[in-house]
């Protein structure tokens, strides 16, 4: 085959085509439970191109004769195994890099050090490859800082299902500010990072919601709900509503920002992904609606304005059946409670109410 725009494709080295091999055997076995033989394949495999590749020549990096030394060392692999929170939840890591940095990243991997993995955040030391664990959308790592991060997400997510008090722990431990500021970077990996790092300690835990918003983060979540990659768009949605269901006063400062016009406009029934078109759904049924599951007036009203109801009315095309029902089913709750407030606009005001009121319902 060839590459986009016509160019032909490269042929691989013979331990490149391995790897690749090796990647598609993982991708394609993941999820299997109880079997560690697709990984130590992996493995295997990926040492093998770090050793068959060819070391790049001294001048290539500016003269050093270092160089071909410092290739090797950089494809050392280091697997963390451990196991966190007060159930003992295991976690595995497995990365390549050399430095001072990923040597105190694993001392406070080993210690269950919290303060010390915070420590590491700003680090910029590089990350050569990644090979556990893996996201499903999201950049690997290029950075330890970032790595750090995917380690804190990870910490939040699966440790605290069964621990809920890492999560706050996490921010106790000065977790609140870098992640915060990796929503600024020009850095890709670390602003994914700590999308999905925030979007789980925001999730159901209203002490970490206020210090996350007290260091600033809404007015740097809220663009992100029109990233280019759908899965940031949609994390960056699921943190919000995290925070918004938690407080409304955080509700509010996130629709005067831009936020709720930012999740209708995610409503896509060009999206091929059937989870995310579900999930942009769920995410604004929860921006409209209370706690009970009532729609909120002021709030059913705004997202109509904002084109709600049609961009919720072509989900109809689209194949999956779960996705049409739970469109068709906030589109009518949005359009019943914006029809009765019109009506008693007309009742208040002889009839007049604004028309372009009415024209937001069409449809």
């Amino acid at each position: 085959g060839g590459c986009a725009g016509g160019a032909p494709a490269a042929s691989p080295s013979p331990a490149g085509a391995l790897l690749g091999c090796a990647n598609r055997l993982s991708r394609a076995v993941e999820g299997m439970p109880g079997s560690l033989l697709p990984a130590s394949w992996h493995a295997a495999l990926v040492q093998l191109w770090c050793c068959s590749r060819s070391q790049p020549a001294a001048e290539s990096v500016g003269g050093d004769a270092d160089a071909p030394v410092a290739w090797a060392a950089a494809c050392r692999s280091r697997r963390l195994v451990g196991s966190f929170g007060r159930s003992g939840t295991p976690v595995t890591v497995e990365y390549r890099s050399d430095g001072p940095d990923a040597d105190e990243f694993d001392r406070a991997f080993e210690a269950q050090d919290l303060a010390g993995l915070v420590r590491l955040l700003p680090s910029t030391e590089p990350v050569h490859l990644l090979l556990e664990p893996k996201h499903s959308w999201a950049e690997d790592p290029q950075t330890i800082g970032a790595l750090t991060g995917v380690l804190i997400a990870l910490l939040a997510s699966v440790v605290a299902a069964e621990d809920p008090d890492v999560k706050p722990d996490i921010l106790r431990a000065g977790a609140t500010h870098p992640l915060v500021d990796f929503l600024s970077s020009e850095e890709s990996d670390r602003v994914q990072v700590a999308v999905v790092a925030l979007s789980y300690l925001a999730d159901d835990c209203t002490e970490n919601v206020a210090a996350i918003c007290g260091a600033g983060a809404l007015p740097l979540l809220v663009p992100l709900l029109g990233a280019r990659v759908p899965g940031l768009r949609g994390a960056a949605a699921s943190t919000l509503r995290h925070i918004s269901i938690a407080d409304e006063a955080f509700c509010e400062e996130f629709v005067w920002l831009g936020g709720l016009e930012g999740v209708v406009n995610q409503l896509d029934p060009s999206l091929d992904n059937e989870d995310l078109m579900l999930e942009v759904v769920w995410n604004l049924e929860d921006f409209t609606h209370d706690r009970f599951g009532c729609p909120m007036e002021k709030y059913a009203r705004l997202a109509v304005a904002y084109g709600a109801a049609e961009k919720l009315a072509a989900l109809r095309k689209v194949d999956s059946e779960e996705v049409r029902v739970a469109a068709e089913k906030l589109r009518s709750a949005l359009l019943q409670v914006s029809r009765q407030a019109l009506k008693v606009a007309d009742d208040d005001y002889g009839g007049t109410a604004c028309e372009a009121g009415r024209i937001a319902m069409a449809g």
